[in-house]
């Protein structure tokens, strides 16, 4: 009988172990999936703060260029502003001058002369500008056209002369027009 008694207190022991640990794991997944959810909401968290940092910097360069262009807008209408004044005042002055139609028609001359001078001035910019742009491309063509090497082998080979590279003009000498990658020596005259 004792044997029992101490087999079945051993046998419950064991179970209640067992619920334990049981409840123990369970606590422990629990834990363990609080703790991921935690770390997720963590990410997830700083991904936001991170966007919210982004979308604060877009929203301050566009304000900065809302600004910008506010202020050159602003520039325009201030220019504009200043233009029609000036204008008025030559309006009134010859208004004042009672201007006759031929005193008229020189002024309106006049006005057409110099919007053809300033057309002239981009036309010759443009122009200007072009013709560096050939001066510039012809020294690069000359440049690579002249990428030929001549070499003089005095000492060694009694004064031989050989010469490599491009030959579309027959510069190197050879009498043909191949190019060429390694030294030939060029035919004496």
């Amino acid at each position: 009988k004792e044997a029992e008694r101490v087999l079945g207190k051993t046998t419950s022991d064991r179970k209640k172990s067992q619920a334990e640990a049981k409840k123990a794991k369970e606590a422990k997944e629990i834990t363990h999936k609080e703790f991921l959810d935690a770390k997720q909401n963590s990410i997830e968290a700083e991904n936001a703060a991170k966007q919210e940092e982004r979308d604060l910097k877009d929203a301050q360069r566009r304000a900065e260029a809302e600004a910008k262009a506010r202020k050159d807008l602003e520039k325009e209408i201030e220019e504009e502003e200043k233009r029609r004044k000036i204008s008025k005042a030559k309006k009134k002055v010859l208004e004042k001058k009672k201007l006759t139609a031929e005193e008229l028609a020189k002024e309106e001359a006049r006005k057409r002369q110099e919007a053809k001078d300033r057309v002239k001035k981009k036309a010759e910019k443009r122009r200007k500008r072009a013709e560096e742009e050939r001066q510039r491309k012809i020294a690069i063509e000359l440049e690579l056209e002249s990428k030929h090497r001549k070499v003089a082998d005095l000492e060694e080979n009694g004064g031989a002369i050989y010469s490599t590279g491009k030959n579309n003009a027959g510069q190197l000498g050879l009498g043909d027009l191949d190019d060429r990658f390694r030294f030939e020596a060029v035919p004496s005259s």
